[in-house]
């Protein structure tokens, strides 16, 4: 596929996305199924991406009408994880960078998340977050939280992300490290 049909067919995304639910799905439906399987991912990207539905993207030349308000905002999609993505999600990174991410913000799903964090590292995760109380910076904590994002819309196209590659004790260090600590 050229450079220009993966642009007309972001385009085409960014269009529809930019659709009322009702005349998303007229057009859908006189999409052909290649057309449709084309425009699938790029579709569930931009919901994935948190970039809000119902706003114009791009002008009828192809160009964004306002760059900066273009920009997706990481914040607004974290929140709108369920706790479970974000446990899915968290589960996979260091204490330290979770501990780093509940402490940018009161996020919706935090207290769920860190009741429902395997047992056997909630004390030091919640260790963490009281020992550091202090402002992550905020270059530090966008970009962070950019990284979180994407880290959730290539699960979700790859299929990374389920609950037993996610479980700490199904990472392939874990095992290692946890027997360096542990009785046996």
């Amino acid at each position: 596929m050229s450079a220009s049909d993966i642009n007309t067919l972001r385009k085409a995304a960014l269009t529809l996305h930019a659709l009322t639910t009702k005349d998303m799905r007229k057009v859908w439906e006189r999409l052909d199924e290649s057309e449709r399987m084309a425009l699938s991912p790029l579709l569930d990207e931009l919901s994935s991406l948190g970039i809000p539905k119902g706003r114009h993207w791009i002008d009828d030349d192809g160009v964004s009408p306002d760059v900066e308000d273009a920009k997706p905002d990481p914040r607004a999609a974290i929140r709108a994880w369920r706790a479970s993505q974000a446990l899915a999600l968290l589960s996979t990174q260091s204490l330290h960078t979770v501990a780093m991410v509940l402490r940018i913000e009161p996020w919706p799903w935090q207290a769920e998340v860190l009741d429902t964090w395997p047992a056997e590292h909630r004390h030091a995760l919640r260790a963490r977050l009281e020992a550091s109380a202090s402002d992550v910076p905020p270059r530090l904590s966008d970009a962070l939280l950019r990284s979180m994002v994407l880290a959730a819309a290539q699960a979700r196209h790859t299929g990374v992300l389920n609950k037993a590659a996610s479980s700490p004790t199904n990472r392939r260090w874990y095992h290692g490290v946890a027997s360096l600590f542990m009785l046996t």
